[in-house]
């Protein structure tokens, strides 16, 4: 009986953790003010355009495994002036999970 208990605590705790993860969890549209090779990771620093914005000059990690294509991405929109659309959990030093070059 006690196990029972402990196991669906943790099964509790599980789904709330994961909830409260996902409310800070978004799709955002970004101005990119700084690119770079940070270490050991790489790095871009983001303003969120809305008219109330998540967050300002925000540093996010881009990901091992898409790095330098989310770099290119990035680097695009500092020299065409166009914004990205991210999705992050709009949270310093947090993973950028996927971005795109858009003219909104």
């Amino acid at each position: 009986m006690k196990k029972n208990k402990i196991g669906l605590m943790v099964i509790i705790f599980a789904v709330i953790g994961f909830l409260a993860f996902n409310v800070w969890a978004g799709e955002f549209i970004c101005s990119v003010a700084e690119v770079g090779q940070g270490n050991p990771s790489k790095y871009v620093r983001l303003t969120d355009t809305d008219g109330t914005p998540a967050f300002v000059d925000c540093w996010f990690k881009l990901p091992a495994d898409r790095g330098n294509e989310m770099l290119a991405v990035a680097l695009t929109a500092l020299t065409s002036g166009l914004n990205v659309h991210v999705w992050c959990s709009g949270t310093q030093y947090s993973e950028i999970w996927n971005m795109y070059l858009t003219t909104d």
